[in-house]
């Protein structure tokens, strides 16, 4: 999830390795037509580590995987900010706070 900030296609070549070729889990075929899968759906790419999951290992794994590919980024955006409720309160930085908080969970999401 963390590696997603170039799009969600960042994060192909971390799942490729880890399902495919380290863990031998899916097969390539497989692995493709998860990917073909997603992309006919209006659905974000994150979305089909958690399709990989259950065939791979059943529904607790696709559990888990869409609370890592979620959890943790989402952490990552809204920790910082509320920590920087000094500069958010000041006045001056308020609407750059705003806008970098919108722009990070529109990222994330």
């Amino acid at each position: 999830g963390m590696f997603a900030v170039g799009g969600d296609l960042a994060i192909l070549p971390f799942v490729v390795q880890s399902l495919v070729m380290v863990g031998e889990y899916l097969t390539l075929s497989s692995f493709l037509d998860g990917i073909a899968l997603t992309f006919c759906l209006p659905l974000p790419l994150s979305f089909f580590v958690a399709f990989h999951g259950f065939q791979a290992a059943g529904i607790w794994s696709a559990l888990l995987i869409t609370i890592g590919m979620l959890l943790i980024p989402l952490l990552a955006a809204t920790l910082p900010t509320s920590k920087s409720r000094t500069l958010y309160e000041s006045g001056v930085t308020s609407g750059f706070v705003d806008g970098v908080r919108a722009a990070t969970a529109g990222l994330t999401f």
